[in-house]
């Protein structure tokens, strides 16, 4: 294949996982809306469930590929719903601990209960593909967080040399 078409072929893969990652976000969005949450603020809420007491802004921003003033803004919001809780306990003045309330753990454990959406759109897939399906994401994913990681350290290299 020549450089151009196995181009194209790139730019078309690409195209086609966003395509996909934004019909799946929007089909979940559905079932989240109806109860008060955003894909963002299910993210934060299953992060924290999983890592517990270790959970921080900069744990979340990292675990979620954003930056860290847009997780504190989305904290704030999940803090006035009553989600979760903050709390200073750590060295830096500018750390917190975050926890999920009662009500955010209600409200995670039915979002996790009623994948209806989620079932029926993956429900095309056999075990043995998904399996495949997920070894493939995991594979590029891998790759993406390789190349950014040196694009960082290129970039502040850059930076440093003046």
């Amino acid at each position: 294949m020549s450089d151009e078409a196995n181009n194209w072929e790139n730019l078309e893969l690409w195209r086609l996982i966003r395509r996909v990652h934004r019909a799946i976000e929007k089909a979940r969005s559905f079932d989240l809306n109806k109860k008060g949450l955003s894909i963002s603020k299910f993210a934060v809420l299953g992060i924290t469930k999983q890592l517990g007491l270790k959970t921080t802004s900069a744990i979340l921003a990292r675990r979620m590929g954003r930056r860290p003033h847009s997780i504190s803004q989305l904290l704030v919001k999940m803090e006035e719903q009553g989600l979760i809780t903050k709390s200073k306990d750590l060295p830096r003045k500018n750390m917190f601990r975050i926890s999920i309330t009662e009500k955010g753990e209600e409200i995670l454990q039915t979002s996790i209960e009623e994948l209806e959406i989620l079932n029926d759109i993956f429900s095309v897939l056999s075990d043995a593909n998904k399996e495949v399906l997920r070894n493939i994401l995991s594979d590029v994913l891998s790759r993406v967080t390789d190349i950014l990681y040196h694009l960082q350290l290129i970039s502040l290299k850059e930076r440093n040399t003046f």
